[in-house]
């Protein structure tokens, strides 16, 4: 009995130790892309260009437009996820403003396997964003803030910061591994940071007062810029654990809508020579 006891005692210090990190959370949302028919890679290392060192992104998840081969362009549109997992017990600010002409190149931007210099219509980049869960939004996250940290946290570097950055060196180093086809495939990226904690979006209102809101996601647009990297600007998502499924609910969407307007338009889409 006593040998029991002490197991029993070792493994609830175990697991409440567990329970302190983000190992539970990357699992669960792991587990919420295979739910919605995604091929789900765990821990998956890429370089960081900056400090020639290996680094973790926690989930690349990859769906296809459609499970059967096709003679005809598109061949497939996929939608590659790289996503990063933070816990935190510090609401999560995010400050937005509203979208501007800059952050209209961002779809497109994220996607390999298209035509260079295509004239796109309204009506093409419409049958899109119709979709989109971020163009949908009239806002994009411009910088971020950790709230109510005290003086010692203060000192750290930005959890945020790292968790964006993280997905946009790891997503740029799948555009490195020459995820650009010939063959009639498009493949799109979206970099997704999951919260378990509170997320706020802040923003000034027509007054230039500033109103806090707690959204399900937040589209951050983030220009990096490195001599190691071409300039880059992504759109990644922050979205709360809680809002996951519907967000991929959403991007799922928006990837069958790609696949129609590439169906209608195969101009779009870059063959090899012949």
């Amino acid at each position: 009995m006593a040998e029991d006891s002490a197991k029993q005692s070792l493994e609830s210090k175990v697991l409440a130790d567990i329970s302190k990190t983000g190992f539970p959370l990357e699992l669960r949302m792991s587990n919420r892309f295979v739910e919605a028919d995604y091929y789900v890679q765990d821990s998956v290392y890429y370089v960081d260009q900056d400090e020639q060192k290996g680094r973790e992104i926690e989930i690349i998840a990859l769906k296809n437009s459609q499970s059967t081969p096709r003679k005809d362009p598109p061949k497939w549109v996929r939608l590659r996820c790289i996503v990063e997992c933070k816990k935190s017990s510090k609401p999560w600010v995010i400050f937005t403003s509203p979208k501007t002409t800059y952050d209209e190149v961002s779809p497109l931007g994220q996607a390999t396997g298209l035509v260079d210099n295509v004239k796109w219509t309204s009506e093409m980049v419409s049958s899109i964003t119709a979709f989109h869960p971020y163009w949908q939004m009239l806002r994009r996250g411009r910088s971020f803030h950790e709230a109510l940290r005290g003086e010692e946290d203060r000192r750290e570097s930005s959890v945020i910061f790292k968790a964006i950055t993280t997905t946009v060196k790891a997503t740029l180093s799948l555009f490195d591994r020459r995820f650009i086809s010939y063959s009639g495939e498009v493949s799109l990226f979206q970099p997704i940071v999951v919260l378990e904690g509170i997320l706020f979006e802040a923003y000034l209102d027509n007054a230039e007062r500033t109103v806090l809101e707690q959204p399900p996601w937040i589209p951050v647009s983030f220009a990096y810029r490195s001599a190691a990297y071409p300039d880059s600007r992504l759109t990644v998502l922050v979205v709360t654990e809680a809002a996951l499924p519907t967000l991929l609910e959403q991007l799922g969407a928006a990837l069958q809508a790609w696949h129609q307007l590439l169906t209608t338009q195969p101009k779009l889409v870059r063959q090899r020579p012949e």
